[in-house]
């Protein structure tokens, strides 16, 4: 889909042309931040029917508290070598950053 189209679609300017540069208008970076989402999202139905055939590829995102430093690292490890497909991403973090990270599907990307 072009620009323009979208912007009709939406009914709403999600691109601002200053000095040579494109910019997001506000309605761009709200539409962004839900593509984002919906992309992530597509790509983990994609993971689960690969998984229901018995191919376990895709990403594993894993957000962990700081005292996870001293294990996480050999579990992943050992993850890995049974599912080399999958790539693992690990966020280490205090509690409540990442419940935050999990509720707005930081973690999935």
């Amino acid at each position: 889909m072009q620009v323009r189209q979208l912007e009709a679609e939406a009914g709403v300017a999600l691109f601002d042309n200053k000095a040579r540069r494109v910019v997001l208008t506000d309605a761009g970076r709200a539409l962004l931040v839900h593509a984002r989402d919906i992309l992530a999202r597509v790509r983990i139905a994609e993971d689960a029917l690969k998984a229901l055939e018995g191919d376990f590829s895709g990403q594993l995102h894993l957000g962990v508290v700081s005292p996870a430093n001293y294990f996480a690292p050999r579990l992943m490890q050992a993850f890995r070598e049974l599912y080399p497909a999958v790539r693992v991403k690990l966020s280490i973090g205090k509690r409540g950053e990442l419940w935050l990270d999990c509720k707005s599907t930081a973690l999935t990307s």
